[in-house]
């Protein structure tokens, strides 16, 4: 039987020496950067972070699913997902909603009461006509 060639790069952390400190440096420096320039408009993304690890953002949540980087991928979401929410207080807020729904499985709910009530009826057979 042949052996399967592997086609592609390899991911980040088989390149990287150091790769879940090698991360969590690339985050707090992306996530640092906009917390000092928010007021110039950058804010904290998940893309952001995966521009700054030099992947794209589906690499970057691919990254949730490798148990040595589940925690810091998860951390540094949770913490744009903080800004995010801070920013829901705001008066424009359409942004920070289509990004949580995309990037954090926020949901629309609907709450629907319904009340049914059944009457049963009886028919006797006297009341019958055949």
């Amino acid at each position: 039987m042949t052996e399967k060639k592997k086609v592609g790069s390899p991911p980040k952390d088989d390149r990287d020496t150091d790769g879940v400190a090698d991360m969590q440096r690339k985050i707090d420096a992306d996530i640092g950067s906009c917390k000092a320039l928010k007021e110039d408009g950058q804010h904290p993304t998940v893309t952001g972070l995966a521009i700054a690890l030099d992947m794209g953002r589906l690499a970057l949540l691919n990254y949730e699913g490798k148990p040595e980087f589940v925690n810091t991928v998860k951390a540094a979401k949770e913490r744009v997902g903080a800004y995010l929410e801070q920013h829901l207080y705001g008066t424009a807020v359409t942004g920070a909603i289509f990004n949580l729904k995309n990037n954090f499985s926020w949901r629309d709910t609907t709450h629907q009461e319904v009340n049914k009530t059944t009457k049963v009826v009886k028919a006797e057979a006297d009341d019958l006509e055949l």
